[in-house]
């Protein structure tokens, strides 16, 4: 009994509390050099991943992904996508951006709706913070740029926005 924890101590848990206010960091007295060169260091060469081949240069221009984040690295990858670390353009802080391609008119696309939902009202010290999910639509390119579509159907890039860390 003496580890159970007080129904305060349960209440005033993180879990169970929604996260503070970011506060934004203090302006460092930092030479231009100098942070030219500690974000060169952080960035990784862009891969096929990050010039995705559903999305042409036109898109690009259209696209909140690429209008709002700036790529830095990629942090993973797997069947269905990639999480790809970026930075914000607007408030500088770093995200984790899980990006897929998917047709919206298939069960995967209800499956990865209802992921989204489930995460947006997580809230764990554990999980990497959820903020937000949007949906882009690209126009399939012609099958000698993109040779391995199946479907008829325009792909839909699917982001969801997830919380990286502070940014430095």
């Amino acid at each position: 009994d003496a580890e159970r924890w007080t129904t305060q101590q349960l209440q005033d848990h993180p879990f169970l509390k929604p996260p503070s206010p970011k506060i934004l960091p203090q302006y460092q007295d930092t030479s231009r050099e100098d942070l030219v060169v500690d974000f060169a260091s952080s960035v990784t060469p862009r891969g096929p991943i990050l010039n995705a081949p559903f999305i042409s240069g036109m898109q690009r221009q259209f696209s909140r992904y690429f209008d709002e984040f700036e790529e830095l690295q990629l942090l993973g990858k797997g069947a269905f996508g990639a999480v790809i670390k970026v930075q914000n353009k607007l408030d500088g802080c770093n995200y984790a951006v899980k990006r897929i391609q998917v047709n919206p008119a298939s069960k995967q696309f209800r499956r990865i709706k209802g992921e989204v939902t489930l995460l947006s009202r997580l809230n764990h010290e554990n999980i990497v913070r959820y903020y937000n999910a949007w949906i882009e639509r690209h126009e399939t390119p012609s099958l000698g740029v993109l040779s391995n579509t199946d479907s008829s159907e325009p792909p839909s890039g699917v982001g969801k926005v997830l919380q990286f860390g502070d940014s430095p």
